[in-house]
């Protein structure tokens, strides 16, 4: 199926397909959460459902957040993600293990500005990559076409299927740690890594830098941090579901 004759529905010119509005977090951050109409928010989940189990496959046990799954909805197929609880206890489990022997200096870093700047282009690639169906691929594209011509920067901020995405398009930073022999933890763009020492940190760092400008993103610097401390790893990794966004810089 080509992305002329991929499916969208139809609406009237009232009722807009997505609406961008600022939402204050507890935390005090300013965020853009997207809200789609029911008739668009179902043809995304519908088609993310359908290249979710390649995403999946795509993914290691390093990713601990947002891991998804297709259920029937309304219709059609849905993502549900599953439960924050449970992924926030293998990820305590996962980091308490991986502080463990060798480790002596642990990276902590961010995707600066992530859903926003994950393009329908590198989308694509990444579902190839994956081996997704290229008529599934091109239903996902649609969406996220349609999306920017309502406003919508990048993948929208909100839907479960976008956290579909941004998990598989982030697959190459997982890649490219697996290459230096660094073990890690990723909760979608957050990443974690546990090196043998400071220099081996910094390596880290390097091939994440490089993986990420392969695909168009970039480090957050200020919410980049290489800590040597023990007791403080163990604090952020056991406080916080996003490690890099603790202070300070490395």
């Amino acid at each position: 199926m080509s992305e002329r004759s991929a499916p969208w529905p139809r609406r009237p010119e009232s009722a807009p397909a997505a609406r961008v509005s600022p939402h204050r977090a507890p935390s005090g951050k300013l965020r853009w959460l997207t809200t789609l109409s029911p008739e668009s928010g179902a043809a995304y989940a519908a088609a993310v459902a359908a290249v979710l189990p390649a995403a999946e496959r795509r993914l290691g046990r390093e990713v601990m957040a947002d891991r998804a799954v297709a259920r029937p909805g309304e219709g059609s197929l849905a993502v549900r993600i599953a439960p924050w609880a449970s992924a926030r206890r293998r990820w305590r489990a996962e980091a308490a293990r991986g502080l463990g022997g060798a480790t002596r200096a642990l990276v902590v870093t961010d995707v600066r500005d992530c859903f926003a700047s994950v393009s329908p282009e590198v989308v694509r690639r990444a579902l190839r990559e994956a081996g997704a169906p290229p008529d599934a691929i091109d239903r996902v594209i649609v969406c996220l076409r349609a999306f920017a011509d309502e406003g919508v920067t990048g993948l929208p901020v909100g839907p479960a299927a976008s956290a579909v995405l941004a998990n598989v398009t982030l697959a190459v930073l997982d890649d490219a740690l697996r290459t230096r022999y660094t073990p890690h933890l990723r909760w979608v763009d957050d990443v974690v890594a546990f090196a043998s020492s400071r220099a081996g940190g910094l390596r880290a760092l390097a091939e994440l830098h490089r993986a990420s400008a392969t695909i168009g993103l970039e480090l957050h610097d200020a919410k980049t941090r290489i800590i040597e401390d023990p007791y403080e790893s163990r604090s952020i990794l056991h406080t916080s579901n996003s490690p890099g966004a603790a202070p300070g810089v490395a």
